[in-house]
């Protein structure tokens, strides 16, 4: 349309020159030449930079140092965040987002010294919360290893663009408690079973006991090839006292899932072993029975 509109008004103006047409002629067509081709008129303005929201996972499993040279997968994606963060700033508002169990925003400090700390990951739930509370126009950067392990939520439409951390391993291990005293005494050796889980290609690993922040004992557990999974026992001296210590079993060095590597019991530890005063008032074979079973207790100061 626009070349037809062209070479007729060439035509039209090599006419008007020819034939002699005077000035007001030819500006006439010069205007009805504009008018016709309606030329758009662009504005030139400041761009408006679109939002980025920036979520690191700060969960226990970010902590873990498999990408080369003992980097951690969180000190990793910090890495390589800062490396394209000049050139995110020219082109969009950013927010910075960590996240574990719950969605904290934060300033960019906070964001770089974070430490994976958190329990639990919820990867879609988080989303769902920036879907919530961004601009619908906005746009997402994650940086995660990927294990989602709590909720189900996923209602999120916003761009996503995820930064996998880590390597692909089926590595893990896990610890349960299976059995443990129901009382204690302060200085006495205790014993508690626990079951041992592995997968992958793990082969040995420590066991712990911790009371508080003390570590009681140490013990190592090797796998055969064809195991995946031990019923050990691990004997512990308590040093506290109390109506309810808590006591933590953990395993490491820590794998994929670090979530799983801990678990925790709780019983009474009195102060001291048991005094009892057994007096008869004649011998017998019942009282030394009754004598030599409550000797047999570890537990028991017996004075007869």
């Amino acid at each position: 349309m626009k070349e037809a509109a062209i070479l007729f008004f060439v035509v039209v103006f090599f006419l008007s020159v020819k034939k002699g047409l005077g000035f007001f002629s030819v500006f006439f067509l010069i205007f009805l030449f504009i008018f016709a081709v309606n030329p758009p008129l662009k504005k030139k303005g400041v761009k408006e930079r679109k939002s980025l929201s920036v979520l690191l996972d700060v969960s226990e499993s970010m902590g873990v140092s498999d990408c080369g040279s003992g980097v951690t997968r969180e000190e990793m994606a910090k890495r390589i965040m800062r490396k394209i963060l000049t050139r995110l700033r020219k082109g969009y508002k950013i927010a910075f987002y960590t996240f574990g169990k719950n969605l904290k925003k934060v300033n960019a400090h906070v964001f770089f010294t974070s430490t994976p700390s958190e329990k639990a990951t919820d990867i879609n739930g988080s989303l769902e919360d920036i879907s919530r509370i961004s601009s619908p126009r906005g746009k997402v950067l994650l940086f995660s290893d990927g294990r989602q392990n709590i909720s189900a939520r996923a209602n999120f439409l916003m761009p996503v663009y995820c930064v996998g951390m880590g390597k692909p391993s089926g590595d893990d291990v896990s610890v349960e408690v299976e059995s443990f005293p129901q009382k204690a005494f302060e200085g006495i050796s205790q014993r508690v079973w626990v079951k041992v889980k592995r997968e992958g290609n793990i082969k040995s690993v420590n066991l712990a006991v911790f009371e508080r922040s003390r570590k009681l004992c140490e013990k190592r557990i090797d796998f055969l090839r064809t195991e995946f999974e031990k019923e050990v026992s691990i004997d512990f001296v308590p040093h506290g006292h109390g109506k309810n210590i808590r006591f933590k079993v953990a395993v490491r060095p820590l794998d994929t899932n670090p979530s799983n590597n801990t678990t925790f019991f709780r019983m009474p530890v009195f102060k001291s072993k048991l005094k009892i005063l057994f007096i008869s008032g004649r011998p017998g074979w019942e009282y030394r029975y009754i004598r030599a079973f409550i000797k047999s207790n570890p537990n028991v100061d017996l004075v007869s």
